[in-house]
């Protein structure tokens, strides 16, 4: 019976994994942690081949990339709620300003169409107009031709009765109401306000001084209406008749800068001013009498009477004030309700010791101040013609209106005695 020894001699010596047929031990790979990754990564994914030689480097970007997102935190309930303010205050401030420019805009369309609307001409009526313009043009030269050559001789073309019916059917006062400007003066200071608030009025501005900076206010431009005119910066006084002044209020009236000062203030300026629209507030502030010399002197009715035009009767002896109707109206209201013209007329009695004065509306007629005189005049006046000097005309004709007769804006007339009436005198005697 053989013995376990004896059967191990009889097989044959099988050599260890770790060592080589030759006897040499073999070389014991160590695995890293990278190693271990990449053999899991790809039992996990075998579709996946990535080359061998990026692989450590992917699965060590991926990791850093891993570690990055854990790192970054998630906003708060306030910083999101504060970043939503203020996208929120932003938005209704640019709402806020594209409102006032969409006002702005609207109410420049509404005046540029209203002006549109003024300037554009009937298609139809274009030709006719322009040969109406030429043939007014051609009689207004042959009119203008026919005065001067009767100049030239001393004579003055008084008109026929036919001509004069035509005159007479036409209606005066429609006619000088085109001729006059009028003036709303709520709406111009309306927009006087609102041209202000867009120029910055009562803003202020911080301006270096040496050794530091201070508050100064937007300069502004003076500006005070009147009832006849305006005073604008340091003036002079400015008519409303004047077609530069009409241009200005009718760009204050508009609701736009004038353009008159558009080159002086690019960017607009506040107008600093008052109107003086009421006489009364004006004589109020004045004292009704003071003593100078020993004697009285009505302070009050002194200026009322020269700003109504009528001589102070302290200053001018032999100055009577006709109580006529546009006198009456101009002391009921202040002002000239009617939006007629008034001219004011002097005229001299035939000795020239009186002088009546006399405001009237240019819509009346010769035969009006007749009456007003033989008022004045008393029952037992003579008869009398009325006459002017310069140029020398005879004022027979009731029916003609004061405008007719150029009596405007002012006259000086005449009264000179009736010629049957001189010579019936003169052969009693």
């Amino acid at each position: 019976m053989s013995s376990p020894l004896s059967s191990l001699r009889k097989n044959k010596r099988v050599p260890l994994p770790d060592y080589l047929p030759d006897g040499e031990r073999m070389a014991h790979n160590v695995w890293s942690d990278t190693d271990y990754e990449e053999k899991s990564f790809h039992k996990t994914f075998p579709q996946i081949h990535p080359p061998a030689e990026n692989t450590a480097e992917n699965l060590s970007s991926s990791r850093s990339k891993l570690l990055q997102k854990k790192k970054v935190k998630a906003p708060s309930d306030f910083e999101l709620m504060a970043s939503m303010m203020q996208k929120i205050a932003l938005l209704e401030r640019k709402v806020t300003s594209q409102a006032l420019d969409v006002q702005q805009k609207a109410r420049r369309i509404a005046a540029l169409e209203e002006k549109l609307n003024l300037l554009q001409e009937p298609k139809g009526n274009k030709e006719h107009k322009e040969q109406l313009v030429q043939l007014c043009l051609k009689l207004q030269t042959q009119v203008w031709e026919m005065e001067k050559f009767l100049g030239d001789y001393g004579m003055i073309w008084v008109g026929s009765d036919e001509g004069q019916e035509k005159v007479e059917s036409q209606n005066p006062v429609k006619r000088i109401d085109k001729k006059i400007f009028q003036i709303n003066f709520d709406l111009v200071i309306q927009n006087i306000q609102d041209l202000n608030l867009e120029a910055g009025d009562g803003e202020s501005q911080v301006t270096a001084v040496p050794g530091g900076a201070k508050l100064t206010r937007n300069a502004s431009v003076p500006l005070w209406l009147y009832k006849n005119g305006l005073f604008l910066c340091s003036g002079p006084f400015r008519c409303y008749q004047e077609p530069k002044t009409q241009e200005f209020v009718q760009d204050l009236m508009d609701g736009f800068f004038p353009s008159e000062l558009q080159k002086r203030f690019p960017n607009g300026v506040p107008f600093q001013g008052s109107t003086k629209l009421s006489m009364e507030k004006f004589l109020q502030k004045l004292p009704e009498s003071v003593v100078r010399g020993g004697k009285v002197i009505s302070i009050r009715d002194s200026v009322q009477a020269h700003l109504l035009g009528i001589p102070d009767p302290a200053q001018s002896q032999g100055a009577i004030v006709v109580d006529t109707t546009a006198l009456q109206d101009s002391k009921n209201s202040q002002t000239n309700s009617s939006g007629i013209d008034v001219t004011t007329l002097r005229v001299k009695s035939e000795d020239g010791l009186n002088t009546y004065v006399m405001k009237m509306y240019v819509s009346e007629t010769i035969g009006e101040l007749r009456r007003f005189l033989d008022i004045n005049r008393g029952p037992g006046a003579s008869r009398y013609d009325i006459i002017s000097t310069f140029p020398l005309q005879c004022y027979g004709d009731d029916t003609l209106t004061l405008l007719a007769c150029g009596l405007y804006p002012n006259g000086v007339l005449l009264l000179r005695p009736c010629a049957s009436h001189q010579r019936y005198t003169d052969s009693k005697q």
